[in-house]
C-alpha cells in the first residue's frame, strides 16, 4: 500500500458517506508528509471524540489536534496530549536515543516541542468515525464501529498506512479493532497481535491516565517490532 491507496481509501470513505447521507464524520490521516518517510510508522488509535455533533465532515489536521492536546476548549481533557508523550518517548527509543523511564514520560508530557514533533511523524485516529455528545464514553457505539460497513472502510484507510505498530486504547476501541482485524484470536485488553497484514496490534489502558509502567513495556515491544524481533 502507498499514500496514493491512502488517499483511494480516503475517497472511498467520503463516497460512502455522500451515498448513505451520513452528516458527520471526523476524518483522520497524517497532518505531514515526514510520517511516509519514518523508518518505523506508529498509528494511536484511541476511542471517539467528543463534542463535534452536527459539526459536518471535520477533517482533524494539525489544528485540531493542537486543540485537543492544549486542551483549548478547557474540557481538562489529556488523551491527546499523554498519546502524543507516547508516542514521543516511543520515536526516541526507535532512534536509539534513549531508554524508556517514568522520567522520561513526565518530560515527553510537559514538553510541547516533542510532542508536536510526534504529532508529525505519527497519525492519530479515534476509531468511531461520528462525535459523542457527552464526555462519557458511549462503549457500545464505539464498539458497533467494528460491524458496520464505514467502520470496514475507516480500516481499510488505517491498512493504507503501512504502519509498523498500532497502538489501540482503551476496550471499547479494542473490541471495534478486533472485529476489523480478521485475525483468528482476537486481542486481550493489554495484549498484543500480529495482524494478516504483518503489524503489531498493542492494546493499552485509555491513555487518559497514564500507567508509566505499561507504557515502558510497549515501548519495548514497539522496538523489537521495528527491529524485525517480535
Amino acid at each position: 500500500m502507498s499514500k496514493t491507496q491512502f488517499a483511494q481509501a480516503r475517497e472511498a470513505v467520503r463516497q460512502h458517506l455522500e451515498e448513505n447521507g451520513i452528516p458527520d464524520h471526523m476524518h483522520y490521516g497524517p497532518v505531514s508528509d515526514r510520517y511516509w518517510g519514518e523508518p518505523c510508522k506508529l498509528v494511536a488509535i484511541n476511542m471517539e471524540p467528543y463534542g463535534y455533533q452536527g459539526c459536518g465532515w471535520v477533517d482533524v489536521g494539525r489544528d485540531v489536534l493542537f486543540g485537543w492536546i492544549y486542551d483549548e476548549g478547557g474540557t481538562g481533557t489529556r488523551t491527546a496530549r499523554y498519546t502524543f508523550a507516547l508516542l514521543s518517548v516511543a520515536l526516541a527509543h526507535l532512534s536509539g536515543d534513549e531508554e524508556p523511564t517514568r522520567e522520561g514520560f513526565r518530560s515527553a508530557y510537559g514538553s510541547s516541542e516533542g510532542i508536536e514533533d510526534a504529532l508529525e511523524r505519527t497519525v492519530y485516529y479515534n476509531i468511531r468515525p461520528d462525535s459523542n455528545d457527552n464526555k462519557a464514553q458511549d462503549f457500545r457505539r464505539i464498539a458497533e464501529t467494528g460491524d458496520a460497513g464505514l467502520g470496514c472502510l475507516v480500516w481499510d484507510e488505517i491498512r493504507a498506512l503501512e504502519a509498523d505498530a498500532l497502538l489501540v486504547g482503551g476496550r471499547a476501541g479494542l473490541a471495534a479493532v478486533n472485529r476489523l482485524t480478521g485475525m483468528d484470536t482476537w486481542i486481550p485488553f493489554r495484549g498484543s497481535g500480529i495482524s494478516p497484514e504483518g503489524f503489531l496490534v498493542q492494546s493499552i489502558p485509555h491513555p487518559s491516565r497514564a500507567n508509566y509502567a505499561v507504557w515502558e513495556e510497549v515501548v519495548r515491544a514497539l522496538g523489537r517490532q521495528c527491529a524485525g524481533e517480535a
